[in-house]
């Protein structure tokens, strides 16, 4: 009896883990930037694969490979990265943070921002988002902070890379799109 309820349970798991529904956005290899957006997805994939069914779902997503923050009371991070659309580039991002509180410390990390549907993407593309609020201590390299959901349309994953950083802080995330010049795609 019990081989009988374990064999659909050890389908179910291969299943899950190699679904037929794949993130196929394809960087074009002579860009950098483009090289390093798809490495990103890949380590978000491969470290937590609880991920998954977010990139299979989402409309459209904004990864940024690499955001350096640092702090001592005033803190501030920087990244740069890429929009896709429905498997398409369509466009760059900026993200500056700024924060006031108790912190200290240097952290490097990646960011992925899933967009559920057309409407959240269209809402991020046409305005300037402002996240605030924060509370972390990362020590070294810890891997993704994960709390799947989408709220309510938007759902935000870190993927630390390593750094020491202590913070309890308040403040903002500006993000801003710039879209691609050359959509020939």
């Amino acid at each position: 009896m019990k081989r009988f309820c374990v064999l659909p349970l050890i389908l179910l798991m291969l299943l899950s883990r190699h679904g037929t529904a794949q993130p196929t956005w394809q960087a074009d290899s002579s860009d950098p930037m483009q090289l390093r957006v798809s490495e990103t997805i890949e380590k978000f994939l491969e470290k937590t694969p609880q991920l998954r069914p977010f990139f299979e779902q989402a409309y459209g997503l904004a990864v940024f490979p690499s955001v350096i923050r640092a702090g001592l009371v005033w803190g501030g991070a920087y990244g740069r990265g890429l929009v896709i659309e429905q498997n398409r580039l369509i466009g760059s991002s900026s993200q500056w943070v700024m924060n006031l509180g108790p912190q200290i410390g240097v952290q490097s990390y990646s960011q992925v921002i899933l967009f559920k549907d057309a409407a959240a993407l269209d809402w991020f593309k046409q305005r300037h988002v402002e996240f605030v609020g924060r509370a972390s201590v990362v020590a070294f390299k810890r891997g993704a902070a994960v709390d799947p959901a989408y709220n309510p349309s938007v759902a935000v994953f870190s993927l630390t890379k390593g750094g020491l950083m202590f913070e309890a802080a308040a403040g903002g995330v500006y993000l801003s799109y710039k879209p691609r010049q050359n959509d020939t795609e």
